[in-house]
């Protein structure tokens, strides 16, 4: 699956630079928000996936309890919950892994203007709450941000799994 979806994506042409990498991840983790309504599900299936991450699929049911929320209640934003459990399993021995974390949660807030799922679903407006269009979005961009962070910090990162089939 994950070969099929990188030949539709432009696999075969497919620069290996960072952008490229970001851009793979935001339209994956759009693809499978629309499949689950759900930002943090998402963001780890699609690091599981796309980073070919030694992990059962049933890990991503860690997510289940994040959508519009913890637990429903708006607060922290399931994308940025995703997100942060992805880079902890990648970088949680890494000198500088707490300065990666810390880099993501700033720049997310920096893109959506909290952390706050309530203060987030406010800022995209009414029409959001019927068609999840905003945090659609929302979870791709993130998705896009984590993986250039990882980039940034994981030296092995793109040479592994089917991202390195890209170099082939």
């Amino acid at each position: 699956m994950r070969n099929d979806y990188y030949n539709e994506v432009g696999g075969d042409d497919v620069d290996k630079n960072q952008s490229e990498l970001a851009v793979q991840a935001k339209e994956y983790a759009t693809d499978i928000f629309k499949q689950t309504d759900n930002c943090c599900k998402s963001m780890l299936q699609t690091s599981i996936q796309l980073l070919d991450l030694p992990l059962p699929k049933e890990v991503v049911h860690m997510g289940s309890f994040y959508r519009k929320g913890l637990a429903e209640t708006g607060c922290i934003c399931g994308a940025l919950a995703g997100g942060m459990m992805i880079l902890g399993y990648i970088l949680h021995d890494h000198p500088k892994g707490l300065e990666a974390a810390k880099k993501f949660e700033k720049k997310f807030k920096e893109q959506n203007g909290a952390t706050c799922c309530r203060v987030i679903h406010k800022g995209q407006g009414i029409m959001n709450r019927f068609t999840g269009n905003g945090c659609c979005a929302l979870t791709g961009e993130a998705a896009a941000l984590l993986f250039e962070i990882i980039k940034e910090y994981d030296p092995t990162f793109g040479k592994r799994g089917v991202l390195s089939d890209l170099s082939r």
